[in-house]
């Protein structure tokens, strides 16, 4: 059995090879990628959100479930950005976390 840091390299390396893909195509290594996404749920391995998540856009390469709409209705199967912020309020007695979700439909051909 694989440890978690080896678990989040490997998903990595997966996910930049995914991006730098020039296709919207199925990847060959979904299946390989939704099991390590998985590996990491189940492991319930604790992290630190203002080092993890806080900060800039994030890019959404890969998601497991149906569709999103963003997705389906990107026009002339354009390679459309999308992903979320997250921020986290820490002024106020307890610490909130909200995030946006940001999707191109149109992708560069507009």
């Amino acid at each position: 059995s694989k440890s978690t840091p080896e678990i989040s390299d490997e998903l990595l390396f997966l996910l930049q090879s995914k991006a730098a893909a020039e296709t919207n195509e199925k990847s060959t290594n979904d299946d390989r990628i939704n099991t390590l996404v998985r590996s990491l749920i189940s492991s319930q391995t604790p992290f630190d959100p203002n080092r993890s998540i806080y900060g800039p856009l994030y890019a959404t390469i890969h998601f497991i479930g149906e569709t999103p709409l963003w997705e389906k209705i990107a026009l002339f199967g354009a390679r459309n950005v999308k992903g979320q912020k997250f921020t986290i309020d820490s002024t106020k007695e307890e610490s909130s976390v909200s995030f946006a979700n940001y999707a191109e439909i149109l992708g560069e051909n507009f």
